[in-house]
């Protein structure tokens, strides 16, 4: 049998995920709260719906893709050669996993910024439009942010 080790998340992992994750929670009360003191504003109502929120759902998600485009060094013992020859080319070590997931959150990252571009276009023109009784602006949002998400989760595990 063999055995493996897991480093139980501490305390401020698990505050930052609520933090980190919560954003979009946030962002769309903030978004609607403003929305709705907009309500007293002479001649400036504003629309309070779910599909206005997708486009904010949307950049919390690019937002979680731009910290996983940084690829992690790695600190292993190598040659005083091997060092040196890396120091002189300027190079860095990093983890081919990494450096897939890098190049996977930079296409992600431009196809999300376009959907990004798109849903909000659609929540100002074209805002009745539904995918399966979901207004698609907000569904836009929803599969950006999951992209970011999982971006993020497959960074803490490489």
């Amino acid at each position: 049998m063999t055995a493996a080790f897991v480093r139980k998340p501490s305390q401020n992992q698990m505050l930052k995920r609520f933090l980190l994750f919560g954003l979009p929670l946030y962002l769309v009360l903030v978004e609607q709260f403003v929305r709705f003191l907009l309500h007293f504003a002479p001649g400036k109502a504003e629309e309070i719906s779910a599909g206005t929120a997708g486009t904010t759902i949307a950049v919390a998600g690019i937002s979680l893709l731009f910290p996983v485009i940084v690829p992690k060094r790695i600190d292993a013992p190598l040659t005083q050669r091997l060092q040196k020859e890396i120091t002189e080319r300027n190079f860095a070590l990093v983890n081919r996993s990494d450096q897939k997931l890098v190049t996977s959150a930079l296409v992600f990252l431009f196809v999300t910024t376009i959907c990004w571009g798109y849903a909000l276009w659609l929540s100002h023109s074209a805002p009745d439009i539904d995918w399966y009784s979901v207004p698609s602006p907000f569904l836009i949002g929803l599969v950006t942010y999951a992209i970011g998400v999982i971006h993020t989760e497959i960074k803490e595990i490489v």
